[in-house]
């Protein structure tokens, strides 16, 4: 019998009908970055590296890819971390504080609780992490021990802290549209609230939200319009929303029963 999904998550990108993940979720793509002609050294890594693709170069950093089964145990993942903490650190005369520029990208298919559990093995080894971008497209970010000593670091320190002292309507708005993405399901439900602060935060006119979050936001918003006139017993104007936004009619109304 088929494992059953909950209707929020079904038509989550990596979910199969059967409740299996997809092949590509399977297998974790990696990228590795360093700086060209650095003292970073790639010989003790625990993986197969590739070269990625010439367009991907650039002369000052090195680009490799190496793939992690989803399932590789936290054994491999700290033996992982540990090399590329000790590879970080190497030094030079021209880098005296090791690769600053080093860092292992991950891919968007890690799960939350994958990427919390990465996060803290790195913690155990002093690396700094990250995670950037929205829903299944958020990336985890791994940076060399050096890194921290950065103006960069300071930067990314200080998004982190502006998002913890967001202002009371950016945190309020992010709620909303949060409560709104669970209701809504499917490939929202990935998105975090802290995701949504950060992305207000950066752009509060909501630019930068997501194309499917939009989406959701102007249904929600017609779905307003059909509320308060039905509410107001203007059966023309809700009848003109229903002709002009059909969708309006699935949205449920937030407000207080009665």
């Amino acid at each position: 019998m088929p494992a059953y999904i909950p209707p929020a998550l079904r038509g989550v990108a990596g979910q199969q009908a059967d409740g299996q993940p997809r092949l590509g979720e399977r297998i974790w793509r990696v990228t590795l970055e360093y700086s060209s002609g650095g003292p970073f050294d790639v010989t003790e890594c625990p993986e197969n590296l590739s070269l990625a693709a010439e367009s991907d170069q650039s002369a000052d950093v090195i680009v490799r890819h190496f793939e992690l089964p989803s399932e590789a145990s936290t054994t491999e993942l700290r033996e992982l971390l540990n090399w590329f903490s000790k590879a970080s650190a190497a030094v030079s005369e021209r880098y005296p504080n090791g690769d600053t520029r080093c860092q292992l990208l991950f891919p968007p298919t890690l799960s939350k609780d994958a990427r919390k559990h990465i996060h803290q093995l790195a913690q155990t080894l002093r690396l700094p992490t990250f995670s950037k971008g929205l829903g299944e497209d958020r990336r985890l970010m791994v940076h060399g021990v050096g890194f921290r000593d950065t103006p960069e670091m300071e930067a990314e320190v200080a998004a982190v802290v502006a998002r913890k002292k967001a202002p009371a309507t950016i945190r309020d708005r992010a709620r909303q549209i949060w409560r709104w993405c669970q209701a809504d399901g499917g490939a929202l439900w990935s998105l975090s609230q802290g995701e949504l602060e950060e992305t207000l935060l950066a752009a509060p006119d909501e630019s930068a939200l997501p194309p499917a979050v939009k989406d959701l936001l102007e249904r929600r918003e017609h779905g307003a319009a059909l509320i308060a006139a039905i509410r107001a017993g203007d059966n023309p104007a809700a009848l003109a929303v229903l002709e002009a936004h059909p969708r309006a009619a699935w949205i449920r109304d937030d407000g207080p029963g009665g």
